[in-house]
């Protein structure tokens, strides 16, 4: 006899649910679909964790802890996710004193500039009275002059 699908006999289903056993079967399938989701879960977790991908592996267990059963959490989830939350804390502290550090150099760096503008400006206004003196004077005669002489009658 062929039913709607056009198979002969009965369905596995039926099989189970005459021999009183389809609860049980179907339970234990479900659960063992569960523990390999959760192991998959388990597995990219740890995978992201070893990449230094620390906000990634807490992200993934956080879904591990949404399909574990309410208080079952592997225990080797909860101590990954202690050791990523360690060393997410760690990272975020090491990028907030570089950056730190970088502020300070860009400040350090631009007060440099400011001395050595200001040094410029200092050593032009020093040089202008030699070099008005320079221009207004009769070079002809000052270069005839040996070189300690020119200098003194500037």
């Amino acid at each position: 006899m062929k039913d709607k699908s056009g198979r002969i006999g009965s369905s596995h289903d039926d099989y189970l649910k005459e021999e009183g056993i389809y609860e049980e079967v179907t339970a234990r399938a479900i659960k063992r679909v569960l523990v390999r989701q959760l192991d998959a879960l388990m597995r990219e977790a740890s995978a992201a964790y070893d990449a230094t991908a620390y906000a990634r592996c807490l992200e993934v267990l956080g879904r591990v802890a949404e399909h574990a059963a309410p208080g079952a959490v592997p225990a080797e989830a909860e101590r990954l996710r202690r050791t990523a939350e360690a060393a997410l804390a760690r990272e975020q502290e090491k990028d907030a004193s570089r950056r730190e550090a970088n502020r300070r150099a860009s400040q350090s760096a631009t007060e440099m500039r400011d001395r050595a503008e200001h040094s410029r400006r200092a050593a032009e206004a020093a040089l202008e009275p030699l070099l008005d003196r320079v221009a207004s004077s009769d070079l002809t005669d000052l270069l005839a002059k040996p070189l300690s002489c020119r200098l003194r009658a500037l």
